[in-house]
């Protein structure tokens, strides 16, 4: 894809089997160095996450980019303006921590990060249970 990345694009990109309708939305394009960061959104997952009151997460709200990779992981623009999602949070944080940047594919991202997530934990019994 040739078209340049802008602040408030939709894109469906090589997602998981599971996630056939996920999307990524560019938040916040910068420099840093040498490389481009495209400071991204996730949406229309289904990321397993037991501690949501669904036992799935639908986004994840911010993910630093490396912008090459995330190239090759993007197939059809399918919105532009479209309104930014909560990012600023985790950019904040990302900022404040000096975080690296992402330089695996979406799909493999969204694996990684669910692989992290801890089971729920199991309710206490009460002794008269």
């Amino acid at each position: 894809m040739s078209i340049p990345f802008v602040v408030g694009q939709v894109w469906r990109y090589q997602s998981r089997v599971e996630e056939p309708n996920a999307t990524v939305t560019i938040c916040k394009i910068e420099t840093s160095g040498d490389t481009s960061v495209v400071h991204v959104s996730l949406n229309n997952l289904q990321l397993k996450n037991p501690q949501t009151a669904t036992g799935f997460q639908d986004s994840l709200p911010h993910l630093p980019m490396d912008e090459a990779t995330l190239r090759a992981c993007v197939t059809e623009l399918i919105e532009e303006n479209a309104p930014l999602p909560d990012y600023e949070q985790g950019y904040l944080q990302w900022k404040e921590a000096q975080g690296g940047i992402w330089t695996l594919p979406l799909a493999e991202i969204v694996a990684a990060i669910e692989s992290t997530i801890p089971p729920a934990k199991p309710r206490k019994r009460f002794f008269w249970q």
